[in-house]
């Protein structure tokens, strides 16, 4: 259990991963990022990536790389769009 079990950030065991393929704390941090997406687009129609990106940074406290890396995951699963250069929007 403890060799695929295992969160790397938090070196905590997991279940989740088992089931879901992610650890909880990821899960965690794509939900925010939808959560925020979500908000944004009320305001906004589309949302800015750098935006996105500084209020991850300062409101999160999601590092600008981690918040690339699990934005481009969510582009990849098509959790999420760029309708255009430098903007995101949820599908």
């Amino acid at each position: 259990m403890e060799e695929v079990g295992i969160d790397v950030s938090s070196r905590k065991i997991d279940i989740d991963i088992i089931m879901t393929g992610k650890p909880k704390s990821i899960r965690d941090k794509l939900s925010v990022i939808l959560g925020l997406i979500s908000s944004m687009e009320k305001e906004t129609g589309m949302v800015e990536k750098t935006m996105l990106l500084e209020r991850l940074q300062t409101e999160y406290d999601i590092g600008s790389s981690e918040a690339e890396r699990l934005i481009g995951q969510m582009l990849k699963e098509g959790t999420l769009f760029s309708p255009k250069s430098g903007y995101v929007k949820k599908t």
